[in-house]
């Protein structure tokens, strides 16, 4: 009992000091975060991700990745919602822990293609919980439920090097056409990250002669989203 007791009270400072500082811890991992996130997409090189950083925007690293992810935050919000409230039913913990792998790992494959379809279920289902259950909670499963989740989230924040710009195609006066993610455009200067060895170019704006979208060869097959509001796809980068 004493043992027991004495854990439970070393424990408690830190659950207070956490919870006094909540602000800065999660504007601390906010900015850890986006760090890892260019850090990833510079394929781990730091000259790199430096060259990014000095051209870029923050905010336009964070709102790219955050548009990536509101899929993801979408399903979060209603599955902890739904079993936060469902306490009609219990289930075995078993089922419980699969369930949410399960719908984790569906919505990691899906999730650039659910986006138009998730918008009115998740508020439905919303509506319907809140006017059948009312405010009743099950906290243990909103816990359990975001353990998997931010494990989810991180995996696809922190080691994925997909950029949160669109490609394109540059061409450049005297200059061969090239692959690559445009940074920043500038009155003087269009900076350019490049798909093939993600090395960050600079180009004269004025030499800048067309920048055309396009999908590098090899991305996914076209999303559900796409498949059924008949949206054509950009034209294969090439040049």
């Amino acid at each position: 009992m004493t043992d027991q007791t004495s854990s439970f009270s070393t424990s408690r400072p830190i659950k207070d000091g956490l919870t006094d500082h909540t602000g800065l811890v999660l504007t601390t991992m906010a900015f850890v975060l986006l760090v890892l996130r260019v850090l990833a997409t510079a394929r781990f090189e730091v000259g790199t991700a430096l060259a990014i950083l000095a051209v870029s925007d923050p905010v336009t690293v964070a709102l790219g990745t955050l548009a990536f992810l509101i899929p993801v935050v979408l399903m979060i919000a209603l599955a902890a919602h739904h079993l936060s409230t469902s306490t009609c039913w219990v289930v075995s913990p078993i089922w419980d822990s699969a369930f949410q792998v399960i719908l984790g790992g569906l919505i990691l494959v899906f999730a650039p293609a659910i986006l138009l379809i998730l918008i009115p279920i998740y508020f439905a289902v919303l509506v319907l919980d809140a006017k059948l259950l009312g405010k009743r909670l099950r906290q243990s499963s909103v816990v359990k439920l975001g353990t998997y989740w931010l494990i989810m989230v991180l995996w696809l924040v922190v080691f994925s090097s997909d950029m949160w710009l669109p490609s394109e195609v540059i061409e450049v006066v005297g200059s061969e056409p090239a692959i690559g993610y445009v940074l920043s455009d500038g009155d003087r200067w269009t900076s350019v990250l490049l798909e093939e060895d993600r090395s960050v170019v600079h180009y004269r704006s004025l030499d800048v002669i067309s920048r055309s979208i396009c999908e590098i060869p090899g991305d996914p097959a076209p999303t559900l989203i796409e498949w059924l509001l008949s949206e054509p796809r950009a034209p294969t980068c090439s040049t």
